[in-house]
């Protein structure tokens, strides 16, 4: 907690947003989990938290759920509200990170993703963050994937556009067809 407040304190002033990874159960114990991750307090801090959501790293039982892994909506949905209950009114802050890998014996695909799209539009949440250590991402998951890469790119281009203005290093872009790029990255 004190590392982030004089993170913010030295980076905020100058424009800078602050984002910060916890484990994902940190929303839902009552604990720092032994490890400093008090979702309230580091909120406090951040302009976005993202909790690391992945079904596969959650242990048998773990919300009552005998495979969480088997289970992506539950477990999504479940980490969502108890981080709601816990924020209140900072909930906008959360971007949990989503599972977009295949581990534990139990093979993610498109149905797998998109559960834990839904259990975040169910729970409040539209921001999201994909994970695959390849970058390899099930693009069949996401709903209307052409526009949003579009936008992605806009947006990316916008940004290295207010980089070049202020003399900021660019965005790195990898190239692709603007109409179907080979593969999203993170």
């Amino acid at each position: 907690r004190n590392f982030l407040q004089e993170a913010s304190r030295r980076l905020k002033g100058m424009g800078a947003r602050i984002s910060i990874d916890i484990f994902g159960l940190t929303p839902s114990v009552p604990h720092d989990m032994g490890i400093g991750q008090k979702i309230v307090d580091l909120t406090e801090y951040a302009d976005y938290v993202s909790p690391m959501i992945y079904p596969s790293h959650y242990a048998r039982g773990e919300y009552g759920i005998p495979e969480p892994n088997r289970e992506p909506y539950r477990v999504v949905h479940r980490t969502m509200t108890d981080a709601q209950k816990k924020l209140g009114e900072k909930y906008n802050r959360i971007r949990p990170w989503l599972q977009d890998f295949s581990l534990g014996g139990v093979k993610y695909g498109a149905a797998e993703f998109r559960a834990q799209i839904q259990a975040c539009d169910d729970a409040g949440i539209s921001e999201w963050l994909l994970w695959n250590a390849a970058s390899q991402y099930t693009r069949s998951a996401l709903k209307n994937k052409r526009d949003a890469y579009k936008k992605t790119v806009k947006t990316v281009s916008a940004l290295q556009k207010k980089a070049a203005e202020e003399k900021i290093a660019p965005i790195p872009v990898t190239p692709g067809s603007e109409e179907e790029p080979n593969r999203v990255h993170d």
